[in-house]
Formats: C-alpha cells, sequence, structure tokens
C-alpha cells in the first residue's frame, strides 16, 4: 500500500475499485469453468490461486490437483489477456470439496496411529501427516484448503464441538479432532480424558479462567474418588461441583487425571493409571 493510499484510507476517501477488475476476475473465472467440470469428472478437489497482471496472468499456486486438471488451469491462464493497468490476485476452488480427503480416510487415519504411521495411501501431496505423541497425529495442509477441509470434519463429527480457544470435535470412541486453526490433530483419550474434554466449557464457565492446574482421582463406579487439588485453592469447591457431575467411565480402572491450562488457553489433559495417594498441587 502506497503513502497516498494509506492518507486517504485514514481520511475516510478510498477511490472506489476499477470495475475493470471484477470484470477481468468474472471473465477468468468463466474461462476456468471447463477446468472445474473436469476436476468433477476426475473426482478431485483442489484450489488455485491466480495473479492478473494487464495482459500477462499466472498461476501462482496449485493445491492437491493432478497434472491434467493443472495443464488446463495453465492453459486458460496462458490465453487470457485483461486490459493494461488491471491488477487482481484471487483463489478458485475446481471440483468437488467432498472429494478432498480420501474414501475411508478417517478410519485409516486412526489405524495409521494406532499402529506410529504416517503414510496413508492416496493422500494428496499437499498434506503431511506427523506424529506428535503415542496418541495423538497432526495433517499439516496448505490454507487454501482449509475450508473444505473444516467441511469435512464435521461431516465426519458426532454431536457438537467442544469450542475454547481451539475447537475439539467428538468422533465418538474417545476420539477427537482438534483444530487450533493451524494443523487438524487426531487423538485418542482415555474415557476418563474424554470426559472432561466434554466438560470444558463448564470447566471455564464455572471455575473460570484463573484456573492453572489441577488433579483428582476417579474410581471404577466412573466418578470422581475424593477431594481434587487444584489451584488456585480457592477454585476447589467450583471445580469439585463440576467433577461430580462428570462421567469417568464405568468399569474403568482406577485413574489419576491432571489438567492444566496454560496462558494460551488451550487445556492440556494427561491421565494415568497412577491413582495411589491424595491429590496435591503446587502453586507456584
Amino acid at each position: 500500500m502506497t503513502w497516498l493510499m494509506m492518507l486517504m484510507l485514514v481520511e475516510g476517501r478510498l477511490p472506489e475499485p476499477d470495475p475493470r477488475v471484477r470484470e477481468a476476475e468474472k471473465a477468468l473465472l468463466g474461462e476456468l469453468a471447463k477446468c472445474d467440470a473436469a476436476a468433477k469428472r476426475a473426482g478431485v478437489y483442489g484450489v488455485v490461486r491466480l495473479h492478473i497482471e494487464g495482459p500477462r496472468s499466472e498461476v501462482a499456486s496449485c493445491t492437491t490437483l493432478p497434472a491434467p486438471v493443472g495443464r488446463c488451469v495453465d492453459q486458460v491462464v496462458k490465453k487470457f489477456k485483461a486490459p493494461v493497468g488491471v491488477f487482481a490476485s484471487f483463489e478458485r476452488d475446481l471440483g468437488d470439496p467432498s472429494m478432498l480427503m480420501p474414501r475411508g480416510f478417517l478410519e485409516k487415519w486412526q489405524r495409521a496411529l494406532a499402529l506410529g504411521q504416517t503414510a496413508i495411501p492416496g493422500l494428496p501431496a499437499d498434506m503431511r501427516l506427523t506424529q506428535t505423541g503415542k496418541n495423538r497425529s497432526c495433517l499439516s495442509y496448505p490454507d487454501a484448503l482449509g475450508g473444505a477441509l473444516r467441511r469435512w470434519v464435521e461431516s465426519v463429527a458426532i454431536g457438537k464441538p467442544e469450542v475454547v480457544r481451539a475447537t475439539l470435535y467428538p468422533l465418538g470412541d474417545d476420539w477427537w479432532l482438534e483444530d487450533d486453526l493451524g494443523p487438524l490433530c487426531l487423538r485418542r483419550e482415555t474415557a476418563a480424558g474424554s470426559a472432561v474434554r466434554r466438560h470444558t466449557l463448564q470447566l471455564i464457565s464455572e471455575v473460570g479462567w484463573d484456573l492453572k492446574k489441577a488433579t483428582w482421582r476417579t474410581g471404577t463406579n466412573g466418578l470422581v474418588d475424593g477431594q481434587a487439588a487444584v489451584c488456585p485453592p480457592a477454585s476447589q469447591p467450583a471445580l469439585q461441583h463440576v467433577l461430580e457431575q462428570m462421567d469417568f467411565g464405568v468399569g474403568e480402572p482406577p485413574r489419576r487425571v491432571e489438567v492444566e491450562m496454560p496462558d494460551d488457553g488451550l487445556l492440556q489433559v494427561r491421565v494415568s493409571n497412577d491413582a495411589k495417594g491424595e491429590p496435591t498441587v503446587r502453586c507456584k
């Protein structure tokens, strides 16, 4: 942005958008319709980012599209000529968004995590899996695919997501998808861990954002066993009230649950089989 445009923005008198830009974008999008049709016939989905610089246009980036569709886009863009002085950048998605992920991808991802694997057949080359723990695996992807990927997440989720600084989508059987506007992560929780995830909003609303860390035990009856320890101590009654409403899994072995709320607000939950001794926390 030039100094003149900045001055005009401050004074509230930016010039009207050049109508030729809108016309050029509309014309190029119309030409790309045949590429969109080709992508749908091929059963694929991707996003292209385009730059228009007068008579010269170019493809800035192209994600998850096979070579034939990519060639179609290249040919259209090379032939397109906008008037001199017209500059624009925009994105166009091509194909069927529901085809972004391979069929049965969630089940394949769950199986790969259980086996410690990071390769899934059919995963688009622009996406990459990394295992970030025994029970957590993350999928990185180009920003342009974020919208379509989130629609896929919503299609496989069971029930309403928990939303506190990050979005946690329940998948059933203690599986969760975690979306914090970065990589999309799949995680497997214990029954106790899932219970905490399902009550995250209640924990925040009743205990408060000043909850730093807490720990408690669970019994085989699926209920909290005894009193929780929490920092700050003044939050103990409110936390105890929430815990007494949770079902941590009937028939599960006794567990020790520890939660911590870092400054970024992403609740950390750790569950272990070490349920001996009274729960204690150290407040700094």
